[in-house]
């Protein structure tokens, strides 16, 4: 399948064509991967606007599913439904009140575990390397990640 991209300057005579990712050379090492070796915490995530957009992301990212801790909101809801677009039911993800029980159980499941919060532990995001399958945690939109779930974690994700 063959994008067209056409563009308003006079310049151009005709449609410029642009292959998708997945046919490009630089994406043909993800050709065949059904699912990246990642899943993602979120704990005392309140917006459900945000928990449905994590559930779309998850989908089409491919990720192993999503685990809602704390007061994070679960599906069914209309606020995670207006954002996920249907995605809240084919992610697979489990609810449960201990974040850090979520946390020792996927350590001991050979996870590497990624805090994503600016910290002054905190790495680029281009200069980490990570060692799959990886648990990204994510916390509150005010308050971040609770300090017992970051002193869990192995890396910390800045976003500037």
């Amino acid at each position: 399948m063959r994008h067209v991209i056409s563009g308003s300057s006079s310049a151009r005579s005709r449609p410029t064509e642009r292959l998708p990712y997945r046919a490009t050379q630089a994406g043909a090492a993800y050709e065949g991967v059904a699912e990246l070796p990642v899943v993602a915490l979120l704990d005392d995530v309140r917006s459900l606007y945000n928990v449905g957009a994590f559930f779309r992301t998850a989908d089409a990212a491919g990720l192993r599913g999503l685990y809602l801790c704390g007061i994070t909101g679960r599906p069914p809801k209309a606020g995670i439904s207006k954002t996920a677009l249907g995605a809240e039911n084919t992610v697979r993800w489990e609810h449960t009140p201990d974040a850090c029980a979520v946390i020792e159980r996927m350590r001991t499941e050979g996870y590497e575990i990624a805090a994503v919060e600016t910290s002054v532990k905190s790495v680029d995001l281009f200069d980490w390397e990570p060692a799959f399958p990886v648990c990204l945690i994510f916390g509150n939109e005010v308050d971040g990640i609770r300090p017992e779930l970051s002193a869990r974690a192995v890396w910390w994700q800045a976003r500037e």
